[in-house]
């Protein structure tokens, strides 16, 4: 008989019967942590997403803060014109 082949008479049915549950025991644990793993990956994707447009905002902050700050200096020098004329 070749090297490495194994036959029923070589491992007893109940031994082979325990390695059989202990492989059906280990295939639902990966397929739980297959399960579980894609709920983190789809997490963070969200979280990805989510972090553009946190992104794009923080790009668009410096530009709007550049716009209210000459809005406000418009505003204070116009109070201040008036308030010179009354």
């Amino acid at each position: 008989m070749p090297q490495g082949i194994m036959t029923m008479s070589d491992v007893s049915r109940e031994e082979f019967l325990q390695l059989k549950a202990h492989l059906d025991e280990a295939c639902r644990d990966v397929q739980q942590i297959k399960r579980d793993t894609a709920e983190i990956v789809e997490a963070f994707q969200a979280l990805s997403g989510g972090f553009k447009v946190l992104q794009g905002l923080g790009k668009l902050a410096r530009p709007i803060g550049y716009i209210a700050a000459t809005v406000a200096a418009v505003a204070g020098a116009w109070a201040t014109i008036r308030g010179i004329g009354k």
